[in-house]
C-alpha cells in the first residue's frame, strides 16, 4: 500500500509546483514586457522610430496591452508606416 501512495504524492507534488510557477512565468513576462515598453517609449521621445517600433512589438507580444499598441502606432507612424499604424 505504501509503494501506491508515494508515486501518487510525488505526481501531486510535481503538479502543484507546476501550477504555482506558471504565475511567476507570467509576471516575469509582464516584467519584461513593462522594461521593453519603456525602452520603445524612451526611444519614440528620440526619434528612434524603428527602435521604438521593436522594442514595442517584442512588449506586445509577452504581454498584449492597450498602451503597447497605441506606442507601436506612434513608432510605426514615426517612420511613415501609416497603414500598419492604422491596425
Amino acid at each position: 500500500m505504501r509503494t501506491v501512495i508515494r508515486p501518487a504524492l510525488v505526481i501531486a507534488v510535481a503538479l502543484a509546483t507546476e501550477l504555482v510557477a506558471q504565475p511567476c512565468r507570467a509576471d516575469e513576462e509582464t516584467s519584461e514586457a513593462g522594461k521593453l515598453a519603456d525602452e520603445g517609449a524612451q526611444a519614440l521621445a528620440r526619434h528612434h522610430f524603428q527602435t521604438a517600433v521593436q522594442r514595442f512589438r517584442l512588449a506586445e507580444m509577452l504581454s498584449p496591452s492597450p498602451a503597447h499598441a497605441l506606442g507601436l502606432a506612434r513608432a510605426e507612424a514615426g517612420i511613415n508606416h501609416v497603414v500598419a499604424a492604422k491596425r
